[in-house]
Parts: structure tokens; C-alpha cells; sequence
């Protein structure tokens, strides 16, 4: 980290003394965590579909190491099995807390909830990518991925709108 900042001539700015050791202190806490959270579940017997909406997410594009960053909303149609609610945010973390792909970020947390948990999914996932906005045109987007897993995945897009 401290040629790169060299190479870019960052080395006669005085606040850019602890650089290199900040940002690679930042690096390593987004390194790979160990195994996904424990599930702890319960039985249902309900049909009603379960909606979570507006988790929000940090994470670090795996092409520029620049942060992307959004929401992630989750509908699931339990078929049996129900988790604690606060299992799905700690599945976003634990997939987000890396350098990601928001396409590739969305299918694990989505599949990860499936093989958890059975039923239906819907994983939908908006993000802002600074990536995008910082070079090039400057112009950014919101990008919108999407996941459905189950034999009524298809039926819960009703649940968020």
C-alpha cells in the first residue's frame, strides 16, 4: 500500500502519513470471515409469507476495492422452518463483509437462506457503486439484482411493491 502511494505521489501530503497502514488495517477487517451465522430455528405451521425490507449492506467491489452499497430486501414463504429475524442481517454481513460482486453477493446470500431454511425466496438487492460513479462519465445508478429460489418464488415480487 505505501508504493502505491508512493507511485501516485501521495508522500508530501502530511495527512497522508499513516496512510498506507490505515487502509490496510481497513483491507484486512473486510477479509473473509469464518463459517455463515448459526441458524437457530423454529417450526411454523403459518403460510403467510415473512418480508424484511431495507437491510442495508457495506461492501467492497472486488474489481477497484472501491465500496458499493445499498439495501437488500428478502421475502420468504416458510414451509415448516422459520428463523430468528436477526439471522438475516447476519447473513448479509457475513456474505458483504469481503470484496464482492453485488450479482454474486445477492446468489450466496440467497442460496444460503434457501439450503437454511427451505420454502420460498425472493432476494432483491439495490445498491449504489462508487466504482461507477467515481470513474468515467461520473454518472451512477442504482444497480437491482434479484434471487428466487422455491416453488412460490415466483409469487412473492407482489410482496414488494
Amino acid at each position: 500500500m505505501a508504493e502505491i502511494l508512493t507511485t501516485l505521489g501521495y508522500t508530501q501530503d502530511p495527512e497522508c502519513r499513516d496512510t498506507a497502514r490505515r487502509v490496510t488495517e481497513l483491507l484486512q477487517s473486510w477479509a473473509p470471515a469464518g463459517s455463515p451465522p448459526k441458524l437457530e430455528a423454529c417450526d411454523y405451521r403459518g403460510m403467510s409469507p415473512i418480508v424484511l425490507r431495507d437491510l442495508r449492506f457495506y461492501s467492497l467491489c472486488a474489481h477497484h476495492l472501491l465500496p458499493f452499497f445499498g439495501s437488500c430486501d428478502v421475502v420468504h414463504r416458510p414451509e415448516g422452518v422459520i428463523a430468528g429475524l436477526g439471522y438475516f442481517p447476519k447473513v448479509l454481513q457475513h456474505f458483504s463483509h469481503r470484496t464482492q460482486v453485488q450479482e454474486r453477493l445477492c446468489e450466496q446470500v440467497g442460496l444460503h437462506l434457501h439450503e437454511s431454511l427451505g420454502g420460498s425466496f425472493l432476494v432483491r438487492m439495490r445498491a449504489r457503486h462508487l466504482c461507477m460513479e467515481m470513474r468515467g462519465t461520473g454518472n451512477g445508478a442504482e444497480v437491482e439484482t434479484f434471487f428466487t429460489r422455491g416453488p412460490h418464488s415466483k409469487d412473492l415480487m407482489d410482496y414488494l411493491r
